[in-house]
Order: structure tokens, then sequence, then C-alpha cells
């Protein structure tokens, strides 16, 4: 199979790899170092650009999987579209509503309580980023003759 065809969905990944490295990598670190931003600002800029960066990682993973069926990648880039996927479904079903509460304690004055999911965020952030980088690649890869894709 040609890496042609395998092109559109590496872009997608990449790009989405991309949306995951500016937001939690490189937007949510610095907003907390500038000086003029409140603690409570910074929370709610904070809640708001991940539930919209949430929802377009959503689309693009939907785009993924129908660029992945057009350019019937090979199953191991099957298998990480599958783990990033799954990481951002964690992350927007579970991980993020319970950050998202307790930013809004934070926001109205409060003290959050219980476990702070945070580190799991992270980690499923970073998961995500390996799987997606590592899945364009193996789509780009040029599958030898008579090789299983």
């Amino acid at each position: 199979m040609s890496t042609t065809r395998r092109l559109p969905f590496a872009v997608v990944c990449l790009l989405w790899a991309g949306i995951v490295i500016g937001i939690s990598f490189i937007e949510a670190p610095v907003k907390f170092r500038a000086p003029t931003l409140t603690r409570t600002v910074a929370f709610d800029v904070g809640r708001t650009v991940f539930a919209a960066s949430q929802w377009v990682q959503a689309a693009l993973t939907a785009l993924a999987v129908g660029t992945a069926l057009f350019g019937r990648v090979p199953r191991w880039a099957w298998v990480c579209l599958v783990l990033g996927a799954g990481a951002l479904g964690v992350q927007m079903g579970w991980l993020f509503p319970v950050l998202d509460a307790r930013a809004q304690t934070v926001i109205s004055g409060g003290v959050p309580t219980g476990a702070n999911p945070h580190a799991a965020y992270g980690v499923l952030e970073v998961l995500k980023l390996l799987a997606l980088v590592t899945g364009a690649v193996l789509a780009l890869r040029t599958a030898r003759p008579g090789a299983a894709a």
C-alpha cells in the first residue's frame, strides 16, 4: 500500500499531537507563570481551554478513524489510534469532569477536597501524544512486499 493513501491519517494524528503539545505542555504551565493573571482567572481560562480542546480532539478522533479506513493503515497504527482515543475518552468521561469541579471550587473561593486526578490526566496526555506520533510513523512506513499490514 502506498504511503500516499496513508498520509491524511498521519497528518491528522500529528495535528492532534500538536494540539496536545500546545495546550497541555505549553499553554497550561505557562498560564500559571503569568505575573498579572490571578489564580482564579487562570483556573477559569484553563477549564474553558481544556473543554474546547477536548471537543476539537474528539472531532479529530472521528477524522482519524475516517482517514485510517481510507488509507488502510496497518494494524499497529490502529492500535495507536485506539490508545489515543481511549485516553481521550477517559479524560472526557471521567477525569475532566472531576478536574472541572475542582476548578469551579477554586474559582468560587473554596478549597477542593478529595483525590486530585491531575497526575492521571497528565499521564494520559503523554500516552496519547506517544500513541499519536507512533501511529503516524507506522502509517507512513512502506510495507515490505509480502508483509502483513
